[in-house]
């Protein structure tokens, strides 16, 4: 038995919470030979004399699958009592035959002894698993390891469960060959893979935790990320390029160059106004402008469209540049209002 030792000829499963050895009430009456329920009950008699977080820990199914303290149904809801060796020690203060001596030497000697190899196996163990943030074509998801670190349910029981029982590219994504290697594209910290994995998204996650009644908080990978607020300018320039059919471009070096020989557009240091043949306006924008000075930018040539500046028939007695600078200034003073 892996991470197992033997007192009076039974294998007791080493178990560690808190940096501390535990043992439960069902370990301490097999090892003393004693009826089962003999260790709670005298427990449950002395209650008032055990210091909780001293002598024993309380602790819930969904932190013993997450620290793997020992292998628990799914369907557990109530909470667990792992004895200290302080608390063991007081517990078995009434077992005063000569097999119960033994027994306690030997827990006190070796079990309760055992954390330091305890630990370094519990390390090795934590070096082989590591959790990060993984997604699949930009979704969330977790793999059957991440899911099996988090509630203890072995690996194989959650891939047999999705394909049994859950629905294929809505809870789970199974990978194999050029998908498989996508997905190791899109997550480079990835070790070494198998052949197939299974990618499990949050819906999927939610009904397997359902399925086996694990009451637990969703993975911080699933939660909802606000989405940034988007400006009443862009909400407006948006609206006026569907409109207007106007394509924007980032005016880099070299493209300025070729644009400012053109005919037909506006010219000027950080921003270019095209209208191609086929009636599509096409505004060029330097980047590395201030917001505002771009946001203004942007209205203002919305201004000299929507004012007709570029068409062939354009009235040669309005004042364009006046025109734009007005539209330009209008907008940006509602978008300061609409966006408080």
């Amino acid at each position: 038995m892996t991470n197992a030792i033997t007192i009076n000829n039974q294998d007791l499963t080493l178990r560690q919470y808190k940096g501390q050895m535990v043992i439960t009430f069902k370990d301490i009456d097999l090892v003393h030979n004693r009826p089962q329920g003999t260790a709670s009950r005298n427990f449950r008699r002395n209650r008032q004399h055990f210091i909780e977080g001293e002598d024993y820990f309380k602790i819930c199914p969904d932190e013993i699958r997450r620290h793997k303290i020992m292998s628990i149904s799914p369907k557990v809801r109530e909470d667990i009592v792992f004895i200290t060796e302080s608390g063991y020690l007081m517990l078995v203060k009434s077992f005063t035959d000569d097999l119960s001596w033994e027994v306690q030497r030997q827990l006190v000697k070796t079990y309760f002894r055992y954390k330091e190899q305890f630990s370094v196996s519990e390390s090795k163990q934590a070096k082989e698993y590591e959790y990060f943030d993984k997604t699949y074509n930009g979704e969330p998801v977790l793999t059957t390891a991440d899911i099996e670190h988090i509630t203890s349910i072995k690996q194989a029981t959650i891939a047999w469960w999705f394909r049994q029982k859950a629905e294929a590219v809505k809870d789970y994504y199974y990978l194999e060959k050029l998908e498989l290697q996508k997905f190791k594209n899109e997550n480079p910290r990835l070790p070494r893979l198998s052949k197939q994995l299974y990618a499990i998204t949050r819906s999927g996650f939610v009904k397997f935790c359902k399925a086996y009644g694990i009451n637990m908080e969703e993975p911080k990978c699933f939660e909802q990320k606000e989405q940034p607020k988007i400006s009443a300018v862009h909400r407006i320039y948006d609206t006026f390029c569907k409109h207007y059919n106007i394509k924007r471009y980032q005016l880099t070096e070299d493209m300025a160059k070729i644009l400012k020989c053109g005919e037909n557009g506006i010219v000027n240091e950080s921003c270019i106004l095209r209208k191609t043949d086929n009636d599509e306006y096409k505004i060029f924008t330097d980047p590395t402008m201030p917001l505002l000075e771009r946001q203004f930018t942007l209205t203002e040539n919305l201004g000299r469209i929507m004012a007709g500046q570029l068409r062939e028939n354009a009235n040669p007695d309005i004042n364009y540049d006046q025109e734009a600078r007005l539209f330009g200034i209008v907008v940006m003073a509602m978008s300061l209002f609409f966006d408080k």
